[in-house]
């Protein structure tokens, strides 16, 4: 059998979003790893809103500007220094 969908879902503008992979749902609340102007990684725990298929809304824990570690946070520590290399952030 075969259905044929059509799907509206609402728009929202103006709203931060971060790609799925910045997210880390390991723990019962997700979180992101932020990394300060210091350079040191600051881990938050963030509410999350709407999903596609690449990016997360973030409705609260983060601010636009901030920066986030994308891609796997196996072995990273809260206060750990790294190096940052910029990728664009994007609102939607």
């Amino acid at each position: 059998m075969y259905a044929e969908v059509n799907l509206r879902i609402n728009e929202r503008r103006g709203v931060l979003s971060v790609p799925l992979d910045a997210v880390d749902r390991s723990d019962p609340s997700p979180r992101v790893y932020t990394v300060t102007p210091a350079g040191a990684i600051h881990i938050m725990t963030v509410a999350l809103g709407m999903e596609s298929d690449q990016r997360v809304e973030v409705r609260s824990g983060l601010q636009e500007g901030d920066v986030v570690i994308t891609g796997r946070h196996a072995g990273l520590t809260d206060g750990q220094l790294v190096q940052v290399r910029s990728l664009e952030a994007q609102v939607h």
